[in-house]
Parts: structure tokens; C-alpha cells; sequence
């Protein structure tokens, strides 16, 4: 293991001390060592105190104000110095400790692994294919330092910033591989998880400006997710 690609861990909270203690008790039990950025904005409810006594594994802390939750992903990967990023925000948490326990990363540029809903046990399913959605979870997914310096998360989105991050990389060529290793256990009632048809809107732009000119099934696909709830089985 002394040889292994150092991973960076990022954890990004804000007022959620609960779920900033889930997260890094997980990392706490991992049995491989990994850099620690934890990004706090600027939280008032005990969440500082929860990072202080993980002190012995938080290799930076920023704790100031973001701009919301993109704002302080990139803060914690430009703070990040692991050949790898694998972001486990407040909330979620990894499910083994044996999780990134000698993952085969050579020749990869994103590795993706399994994602199980906390609380209920199931693995998640995810869509098919980038263009239609999130094909795996950005929990789960390691990438390669690299590619989180060329493509930042753009700040101006509210949820889909992290998908449309990998919709880029897959475009620009980047060698993505999936293993069967369940990574993460998430909380799958945050913001990404919600309205399929607001979801669907702010996801069709992107999806046509990178995929639209050979995926004849794009517009009618994103439509029907788009449609009243009665009407999407029509």
C-alpha cells in the first residue's frame, strides 16, 4: 500500500453536524489513509466542534462563507493534493471500511463504484447512460485530480453541476471504468434526488450541447420526463 495514488477525501457541510459526524466517522474507519479536506460554510450549529474532534484525520479545514454547494466543492478540490478526489459530502458516508481498499485505478481517469440508499439498504440504480441523467453517483466515483482542475464545477447551477462535470470529461475523452465495489451509502433526499421534471429542464441544454447530434431519442427522452406526472407513462 505504500505505493498506492494518494486519495483526497473531500467533505463539504454547512448547519448539518449530524451528517459531518456520519461522513467522517466513515472516513475515520477506512483502512486506507487518505488526505482530509473538510469545507465548512461558515455553519452555526456545533459543526465546527464535530471537526475538531476529528482532528486526527482532517488534513485541512476551510471554514468561511461559500456561495453554496458547488462554490465549496471547487474550494476542496483546489485545496485537495491527491493524485485522486473522491468527494463524501455531509450526509453521506462510505460503506466499508474496506471501501477503497486496492481499487484498480491504472489507466483510469474516473473509477466508479456501487451507491447504497442509506437506511434502506438497496443498492441505487441510476440511468443508463451520461445524457440521460447521473449513470452512477458522484459519491462513489473517484476522479482524477487533473480533471476537476480543467472542468470546475460551474457555480451558477443549483443541482446538476456535478453530472454535467462528468457529461464534460466524458466528452473531452476521459477513461471512465466502473467497478462493483459498493463505495457509499448516501442520503438520497438532498436536492439532486427531487423533482424529476425540474431535474430534466435544467439537465436538456446541457444534454443537446453534448450529446444532442447523435442521440435521436434525446428530445423525446427528456420531454416525457418533463411532462405532468400523469402523463409520463403515456
Amino acid at each position: 500500500m505504500a505505493d498506492a495514488p494518494l486519495i483526497s477525501i473531500v467533505t463539504i457541510n454547512r448547519d448539518n453536524a449530524a451528517g459531518l459526524y456520519r461522513a467522517l466517522r466513515s472516513v475515520e474507519r477506512l483502512n486506507r489513509a487518505c488526505e482530509l479536506v473538510v469545507v465548512d460554510g461558515d455553519s452555526s450549529d456545533g459543526s465546527a466542534e464535530i471537526a475538531r474532534d476529528f482532528s486526527h484525520i482532517v488534513t485541512t479545514l476551510i471554514a468561511e462563507p461559500d456561495g453554496g454547494i458547488y462554490d465549496a466543492m471547487n474550494k476542496g478540490a483546489r485545496a485537495a493534493t491527491g493524485e485522486w478526489v473522491i468527494f463524501m459530502n455531509s450526509g453521506d458516508a462510505f460503506d466499508a471500511p474496506e471501501a477503497l481498499d486496492d481499487l484498480d485505478l491504472d489507466g483510469a481517469d474516473i473509477v466508479y463504484g456501487e451507491a447504497r440508499a442509506a437506511g434502506a439498504g438497496h443498492v441505487r440504480q441510476y440511468a443508463r447512460s451520461l445524457w440521460r441523467g447521473m449513470a452512477f453517483c458522484h459519491q462513489a466515483a473517484l476522479t482524477r485530480r487533473e480533471w476537476l482542475e480543467k472542468f470546475p464545477f460551474d457555480e451558477s447551477r443549483r443541482v446538476i453541476a456535478d453530472w454535467e462535470f462528468f457529461v464534460k470529461c466524458d466528452r473531452a475523452g476521459a477513461k471512465i471504468r466502473k467497478t462493483d465495489r459498493v463505495i457509499a451509502s448516501v442520503d438520497d433526499t438532498g436536492l439532486s434526488y427531487g423533482d424529476s421534471a425540474r431535474l430534466a429542464a435544467e439537465r436538456l441544454p446541457v444534454a443537446l450541447r453534448h450529446y444532442g447530434w447523435k442521440t435521436p431519442q434525446l428530445i423525446p427522452f427528456y420531454l416525457k420526463l418533463m411532462a405532468p406526472a400523469g402523463e409520463r407513462a403515456a
